[in-house]
């Protein structure tokens, strides 16, 4: 009588509105890979931001990327360990590279300043490193 009565769920019409059957497909979608998308948006980021201005080919690091992707390029360019001042000496250079910077608006300090606050230490960030 039971299985006379008792079908298989998958047998019934419409099952797939109650049941759900790919668990594959939903832990899929449902687990999230970060660091794929963090690679992809600090060494692409015109995946996400769409600005015709941050497209550039394969290799090339363009002055107009925001400071964090510049930063992580120079660093895949790198080996294990990181000279911090060739890091941003080599950040200084793209930054500044095919930029018309006028004397009249900005001062040679003030651009340095602009240039080295990725990578200056504060008093909070050397708490956190000692």
């Amino acid at each position: 009588m039971i299985i006379e009565y008792l079908l298989p769920p998958d047998t019934q019409p419409l099952h797939e509105t109650l049941y759900f059957s790919s668990a594959h497909a939903l832990r899929q979608h449902l687990n999230a890979a970060p660091r794929v998308a963090l690679h992809t948006a600090l060494n692409n980021p015109y995946y996400y931001l769409k600005n015709e201005a941050l497209r550039s080919e394969e290799g090339c690091i363009p002055n107009v990327a925001p400071d964090i992707c510049i930063a992580y390029k120079l660093h895949l360019e790198c080996s294990r360990l990181i000279n911090l001042v060739d890091w941003s000496e080599a950040f200084a250079t793209v930054v500044t590279a095919a930029e018309e910077m006028d004397a009249n608006s900005v001062t040679s300090e003030e651009r340095g300043e602009i240039i080295q606050y990725p990578f200056e230490i504060n008093s909070t960030t050397s708490k956190l490193l000692t």
